[in-house]
């Protein structure tokens, strides 16, 4: 019964023990692993809100930020704390600052990723011409 408990000897002299060896990892969820290891390549990855207005204000000044994003937190009570209260909150607003913020700063020729409501207008004109059927003199093959 002791022999159980005991480990066991290979040919090639190693000792294995009764406990579960890990599961080898084939080469998909490997690639899977590196790329969650891996930044993300979006360019406001690791840039937080408030150095976003901080940089934003010390490039322009609190009424050219007003007039390039017509916002009221920009306007009239310009302050960075209520800039992030109101950007936190609304996201088509954040998205306004964070794009201006990656033309001025990052990339001239960035495209923001589309927000909320365009994908959902774009999926219900889909939805209507999927309804009206095939029209041959508008819809193309």
């Amino acid at each position: 019964m002791s022999d159980q408990n005991e480990p066991k000897s290979t040919p090639e002299g190693n000792t294995e023990t009764n406990a579960a060896k890990e599961p080898e990892i084939n080469k998909a969820e490997q690639r899977k692993i590196n790329k969650a290891k891996q930044p993300a390549n979006d360019p406001l990855h690791g840039v937080r809100l408030d150095r976003i207005i901080t940089e934003l204000t010390k490039q322009y000044d609190w009424d050219t930020l007003a007039k390039k994003i017509p916002l009221n937190c920009f306007k009239s009570n310009q302050s960075l704390k209520s800039s992030l209260k109101f950007l936190r909150a609304t996201p088509w607003a954040r998205q306004k600052v964070e794009t201006l913020w990656v033309w001025t700063f990052v990339d001239k020729n960035y495209i923001p990723p589309s927000s909320e409501r365009s994908k959902v207008f774009l999926e219900k004109q889909k939805q209507k011409k999927a309804a009206q059927g095939f029209n041959p003199w508008t819809d193309k093959k």
